[in-house]
C-alpha cells in the first residue's frame, strides 16, 4: 500500500510547491527556492518506497535508514549523479509504475537546473544580467531609482511599447513591493547605479535614461556622471532629468559638451500638472460678481508654490482684478523665502499676501472668513496642497462647510482642488458613482499615477501647443515637418528649459486671450477663435487695431508676471552693457537679468537700449513681438494640430 500512498503524497507535495512558486514568481530566490525545496521533498518521497523495499532484501527494516538514503539519493539528483536504475526496484506494476517514472524522470531533468539557479541567486544581480543578454527591444529604458514614480512611468512605457526593455539601477536595497511590481513587468533590475550600466552593443535604437529620484541632488549628481561616462558615446541617448531648482538645471547645460548624440531634457513635473489644472480648470473660469479672480492657496509646499507662481501668471486677465491670499502656519518664513526668490513680484503689482494659519487650529475658519471680509470678495478658486493626504481632504472638506455658513447662496461656492497622491485613492474618489465629494465640489488633483504617466510627460496637447509657440518666436512656423530646420527646432526646444518654460507659459495663456477676445468682442467663448481669425481679415478697422492692442498689453503684463515667477529682475542699461559683452543677448540666464521686465510704455526706449549694442542684425521691436504672438494665434493653434497629426 505505501508504495501507492507515498508517490501520490509526493505528487500533492510538488503542485504546493509549484503553487508557492508562482505565487512567488516575480520574486526570484523565492521562486527558485520553492520549485528547489519542492523537487527535493517529492523526490525523497518518490525514492522512499524504494529504499524500504531495499531495507527488506536486506533483512534490516530500518525506516531512518531509508530515509536518510532517499535524502541522500535526492541530494545526488539535485547535483545531477542520481542512479536511474534504483527505480525499477519500485513494487509498482503496469500503468501506476509507467506514471512513477515519467514523473520522477521530470524531477531529475530539473532537479540540477534548479539547484544551480538557486546557487546563483545568491550572487546579487547575475540572473538579471544574464535575462538583460537575452532583451533585444526595440527601445531600452533605464531608471536610475526603483519607487513609485519610476514603477508608475515604467508601467505606461511598457503599456505603450510591449517590447521595450525596462531596466532598474540601484535595487539592492528596495522594497520588496517595488521589486514585485517591477518584475510584474518583465522589468530587469540591477544593483549598479544607472551611470555606470554599460550599453550593449545589440540596442541598436535610442536609450533613455530617467533619473528620477525622489532627491533632486542625487538626479543632479547621477547626471554629472553619466555625462561623463558616456561623452563620447557613439550611441543616440536621451537622459530626462526630473529637477526643478532653476541653478541645478542652469549648471547642468553650462557642462554640456556639445555631443550631439546626447539630448537633455530637464523635467519640472510639479509646475507641468500645475498647468494642466490650470488648462483643464482655467481661472476665467470663475469669475465672481466684482470682475475679481480670489484664489486662496492652503499650504505653500512645493506645490502650493509652483501653484502660487503658475497663478500670478496665468491670471494676467484685462478687465479683471487678481487676488491670491495665501495660508501656511510658517507663512512669515515662506514669504520671506519666496520674495528672495522672486524679488520682481514683491511690489504693489501684484496682490499676495501670506497669512499664518494652521488647519488643525480653530482659528482657521475666523482668519478665512476675516479675509474675504477684509478684501470684500470672496474667494472663487481654492487650492489646498499639505504633505498628507487625508488633511488635504479634510481640510478641503471643512472648507467647504466654513463656505457654507457664511454665504447666502449655493452659486458663491468656489471650486475646491485637493491634492491626492495616491492614485487608488483619487480613483475611488472621482469613481462616478461617488457622490461624497461631489456634493462639496471638491476636486483632487496630482496623483502619482497621473503625474508620472508617458501621456502626461512627453508630448502632451499643452507641449504641442507650446513648441508652436517655440517656432513663432523662432520665426520658424513656414519650416516643414520633419525637415532638417525643424527637427533642429525641436532639439533646442527641449534642450534649452528657458525656451521650454517660457514658450509653454505662453501657450497656457492663449486661451485666456481667447476669454479676453470674446468678453470684448460679446461672442461666445466657443466661437473665438473663429471670429477672431475673421476679425484679422478686416485689417483697417479700428476695432480690430484696439483689441489687438489691448490683447498685446496684456501679453506684456503676462510676461513680466511669468519673468518675475521665474526669478527674474529688470536690468538697466549699464548692467545690460556689461553682460551683453559676454552673453550676446538682451538677458543674462545666470544672473536672472532682462531689461524688458518694465511696463509697456517703457519698451521704445528698451528697443533704443538694445539696438545700441547691436545683439542682432534685426531692428527690435518689443511692443511689436507682443502683437505679433496676438495676430498670429490662429497660426499657432493650427501648428499644434499639424504636429499632433504627424
Amino acid at each position: 500500500m505505501i508504495d501507492y500512498i507515498l508517490p501520490v503524497i509526493a505528487l500533492v507535495m510538488l503542485s504546493i510547491f509549484i503553487y508557492l512558486a508562482i505565487k512567488s514568481r516575480h520574486k526570484t530566490k523565492k521562486f527558485i527556492f520553492y520549485i528547489t525545496l519542492g523537487i527535493l521533498v517529492s523526490t525523497v518521497l518518490m525514492i522512499l518506497p524504494v529504499e524500504l523495499e531495499k531495507a527488506r532484501s536486506t533483512g534490516i527494516l530500518s525506516p531512518i535508514r531509508a530515509i536518510l538514503g532517499a535524502l541522500l539519493y535526492s541530494l545526488k539528483a539535485l547535483s545531477g549523479r542520481q542512479d536511474v536504475s534504483q527505480l525499477d526496484l519500485i513494487g509498482l506494476k503496469g500503468a501506476a509504475k509507467e506514471v512513477y517514472l515519467m514523473i520522477n524522470y521530470v524531477c531529475f531533468f530539473f532537479a540540477p537546473i534548479s539547484a544551480s539557479s538557486m546557487i546563483l541567486s545568491f550572487f546579487g544581480d547575475f540572473l538579471d544580467k544574464i535575462k538583460l543578454f537575452f532583451k533585444f527591444g526595440k527601445e531600452c529604458h533605464i531608471f536610475s531609482d526603483l519607487n513609485d514614480n519610476s514603477i508608475t512611468l515604467a508601467k505606461t512605457i511598457k503599456k505603450n511599447n510591449k517590447s521595450a526593455v525596462l531596466i532598474f539601477c540601484d535595487c539592492k536595497e528596495s522594497n520588496d513591493l517595488y521589486v514585485e511590481e517591477a518584475r510584474s513587468i518583465g522589468s530587469v533590475l540591477l544593483n549598479k547605479p544607472c551611470y555606470s550600466f554599460k550599453i550593449p552593443l545589440r540596442f541598436k535604437k535610442k536609450i533613455y535614461f530617467y533619473l528620477l529620484s525622489i532627491e533632486e541632488d542625487k538626479n543632479i549628481n547621477d547626471v554629472c556622471r553619466l555625462l561623463d561616462s558616456h561623452n563620447k558615446t557613439k550611441k543616440k541617448l536621451v537622459v530626462n532629468i526630473f529637477a526643478q531648482d532653476s541653478v541645478n538645471i542652469q549648471n547642468i547645460e553650462s557642462i554640456v559638451n556639445g555631443n550631439a548624440n546626447i539630448k537633455l531634457r530637464f523635467i519640472d513635473e510639479i509646475s507641468m500638472f500645475c498647468n494642466n489644472l490650470l488648462l483643464e480648470y482655467p481661472l476665467y473660469n470663475y469669475v465672481n460678481d466684482q470682475d475679481s479672480i480670489n484664489v486662496a492657496i492652503v499650504g505653500l509646499g512645493r506645490t502650493g508654490i509652483q501653484m502660487l507662481k503658475s497663478v500670478i501668471w496665468c491670471g494676467q486677465i484685462h478687465g479683471y482684478k487678481l487676488r491670491i491670499r495665501c495660508f501656511d502656519k510658517n507663512a512669515p518664513k515662506i514669504r520671506r523665502e519666496f520674495y528672495a526668490m522672486c524679488p520682481g513680484l514683491n511690489n504693489t503689482e501684484y496682490d499676495i499676501k501670506f497669512i499664518k494659519a494652521d488647519v488643525t487650529y480653530d482659528d482657521f475658519e475666523s482668519k478665512l472668513v476675516n479675509t474675504e471680509r477684509e478684501d470684500n470678495a470672496f474667494f472663487s478658486y481654492v487650492i489646498v496642497s499639505m504633505k498628507d493626504d487625508q488633511m488635504n481632504l479634510s481640510t478641503a472638506v471643512k472648507m467647504r462647510g466654513i463656505f457654507r455658513r457664511t454665504r447666502k447662496t449655493f452659486d458663491l461656492y468656489p471650486p475646491i482642488f485637493a491634492r491626492v497622491r495616491t492614485s487608488m485613492k483619487q480613483s475611488n474618489l472621482s469613481n462616478t458613482n461617488n457622490n461624497y465629494l461631489k456634493s462639496y465640489n471638491v476636486i483632487p488633483f496630482g496623483d502619482i499615477g497621473q503625474i508620472y504617466s508617458e501621456k502626461s510627460l512627453f508630448n502632451t496637447k499643452l507641449e504641442k501647443l507650446a513648441f508652436a509657440v517655440h517656432l513663432f518666436y523662432n520665426k520658424k512656423t513656414s519650416e516643414k515637418v520633419g525637415s532638417s530646420e525643424y527637427k533642429k527646432q525641436i532639439d533646442k526646444f527641449e534642450t534649452s528649459e528657458y525656451n521650454r518654460r517660457s514658450s509653454t507659459a505662453a501657450a497656457l495663456h492663449l486661451y485666456t486671450k481667447m476669454f479676453i477676445f470674446s468678453k470684448l468682442k460679446g461672442v461666445d467663448l466657443q466661437k473665438a477663435p473663429e471670429s477672431f481669425a475673421e476679425m484679422l481679415t478686416k485689417k483697417d478697422e479700428k476695432e480690430t487695431k484696439e483689441i489687438l492692442d489691448i490683447l498685446a498689453q496684456n501679453e506684456h503684463k503676462r510676461w513680466n508676471a511669468y519673468m518675475c515667477s521665474e526669478g527674474y529682475i529688470s536690468a538697466d542699461i549699464e548692467t545690460v552693457r556689461l553682460y551683453a559683452h559676454d552673453t550676446n543677448k538682451n538677458r543674462d540666464e545666470k544672473s536672472k537679468l532682462h531689461p524688458c521686465i518694465t511696463s509697456w510704455e517703457n519698451l521704445p526706449n528698451v528697443d533704443k537700449i538694445v539696438d545700441e549694442l547691436h545683439l542682432s542684425d534685426e531692428k527690435s521691436d518689443y511692443r511689436g513681438n507682443d502683437v505679433n504672438i496676438v495676430k498670429k494665434m490662429p497660426e499657432i493653434f493650427m501648428l499644434a494640430d499639424q504636429k499632433t497629426e504627424e
